[in-house]
């Protein structure tokens, strides 16, 4: 019989598949969607096999095998941009991307162009009202570290990464097994050469790219350090007045959430960027960031 002849095959692949899926698991912080499409793709190959099992076992007509395809092909087809989402490409230079990328990650873009251009345009979400925070998961988690000086503020002009030719802070993204104050410390030492001392978290921020891409950046703030500013391949350092901050040269959430951020307020944001351009924003004061 026809079903007893793909059956097979068709478990081998479905039992990889799962296997696959089991090692998506420990990518979970920056490849949900994709651990969700692979686990999608083994209930369909399920769904085939359980059907050729009872076509086999019932000695159904050989006709009916097409019932099951017929039916799988209308769910891929109608879940595709949910299911097919393993490119081989970066979306924005089309390079073919590193293995682990197309596997594990979400974001189609290679490590180049996440590090040296602003994410392009995209169809995704335009408000932070169309994304459920609650399940939203970034690409990459990352850190900003201030330094404050009596009334002055050190500020980086940024010479690579994304944003390059912004002003912003020292930071930089977080590491394997590493603490987001840990990073804050280390990014901040690279780059200027400072090493902050007790620096305190002040702000918890969430962006939204429509091309896809997403980063959530922790922010602290440090009134003691150690090391003079020095500049690097990375940043330029230079000491500002707090009331002159160039917001014009930064990111443009730095004007809404900075400011509180300085008095001492602890701040969660949540903004949808296209390309360099803020869509939508949310601010809220909080008491504390919890655990």
């Amino acid at each position: 019989m026809i079903a007893d002849a793909i059956k097979t095959p068709i478990l081998i692949i479905l039992v990889v598949l799962l296997i696959f899926n089991l090692t998506q698991r420990r990518h979970l912080k920056h490849g949900e969607k994709k651990r969700i499409a692979s686990l999608g793709l083994a209930g369909v190959l399920l769904f085939i096999y359980a059907s050729l099992v009872t076509i086999e076992r019932f000695s159904l007509s050989d006709g009916l095998v097409l019932i099951p395809f017929a039916a799988a092909v209308v769910f891929l087809y109608r879940f595709r941009q949910k299911l097919f989402i393993f490119s081989f490409h970066c979306v924005q230079c089309r390079k073919p991307l590193p293995l682990i990328k197309t596997l594990y990650y979400d974001a189609g873009i290679c490590e180049s162009c996440v590090a040296g251009s602003i994410p392009p345009s995209g169809n995704g979400p335009r408000t932070v009202e169309e994304i459920d925070w609650g399940k939203w998961t970034p690409d990459e988690d990352a850190v900003l570290c201030f330094i404050r000086k009596d009334s002055n503020i050190l500020l980086i002009n940024k010479k690579t990464g994304l944003g390059a030719g912004k002003v912003n802070a020292p930071g930089g993204r977080i590491e394997d097994g590493e603490s987001p104050l840990e990073a804050a410390v280390r990014e901040t030492k690279e780059e200027i050469s400072v090493t902050p001392e007790n620096p305190k978290k002040h702000a918890d921020l969430s962006f939204s790219f429509t091309n896809g891409y997403s980063l959530h950046a922790s922010v602290f703030f440090a009134d003691v350090f150690s090391g003079e500013p020095t500049e690097s391949d990375e940043a330029k350092p230079f000491w500002c007045p707090i009331e002159q901050i160039p917001f014009e040269r930064m990111w443009e959430d730095d004007s809404v959430w900075l400011p509180p951020a300085i008095e001492g307020k602890l701040i969660l944001g949540k903004f949808i960027f296209d390309g360099d351009t803020m869509l939508s924003k949310e601010i809220t004061e909080v008491e504390s960031f919890g655990t």
